[in-house]
């Protein structure tokens, strides 16, 4: 059984909010994978749109 669960919480909107560590795992998840962002945002779960506004925020350290 895995037990490595993580329950995410939403806000009051009902959007899932995602911990900035996770943010930038998968910013950096994105940069390392080589595909086009609307393939990764697909392959992730996530919409391209949040993707790409996480990249415009940690997007840029990350490639140094």
């Amino acid at each position: 059984m895995d037990t490595s669960a993580v329950i995410l919480k939403r806000d009051v909107r009902g959007r899932v909010e995602t911990p900035v560590e996770r943010r930038e795992q998968i910013v950096a998840e994105y940069q390392r994978s080589g595909l086009a962002l609307h393939e990764f945002a697909r392959l992730a779960g996530i919409h391209y749109n949040t993707v790409w506004n996480w990249l415009e925020k940690w997007g840029s350290w990350l490639e140094s």
